[in-house]
């Protein structure tokens, strides 16, 4: 009887942790309006351009263009060579859409956001998060981020 409540427990951590593993899933566009799925346009570009890794997708997302963070982190990414470190950026501005790159729409912004004014969030091809903050993110802590475990992909 003990027995079976342990495995009763351990079933029910696993399907608990299973289910905060469950990727995001939210359409972006790019300035041709061509929109793509988060979930799979990681494996969509790396299948097309031939790259040996899927990028990351680095979301950027923010209540105001003119917000402190954001400008920030918009700084800290602009050094960080896309091609090079592999990522793919997209900006989620509730207030305007920002169509000269990749974007999501102000309702899509405002559901990324939750509630905050800025947030960055890390997505592998497959919509998993790897990581996600509502306080800037250091150039070297991005290279990490953007760097770490693409062996495995």
């Amino acid at each position: 009887m003990k027995q079976a409540a342990v495995y009763f427990m351990l079933l029910a951590t696993l399907t608990a942790c299973s289910s905060n593993v469950k990727p995001v899933n939210f359409t972006f566009y790019n300035a041709n309006g061509e929109a793509y799925a988060s979930n799979t346009a990681g494996l969509a570009i790396k299948k097309t351009f031939k790259l040996d890794h899927a990028p990351t997708l680095v979301v950027i997302a923010t209540s105001s263009r003119h917000n402190r963070k954001y400008r920030e982190q918009i700084n800290v990414l602009s050094r960080i060579n896309a091609e090079e470190m592999r990522y793919l950026h997209v900006v989620a501005n509730s207030e305007a859409e920002d169509r000269s790159g990749y974007y999501v729409r102000k309702p899509t912004a405002e559901k990324l956001l939750s509630g905050d004014s800025f947030k960055i969030m890390l997505y592998d091809e497959l919509g998993n998060t790897l990581k996600e903050s509502t306080e800037v993110i250091g150039e070297m802590n991005l290279i990490h981020y953007l760097t770490k475990d693409k062996s495995k992909h």
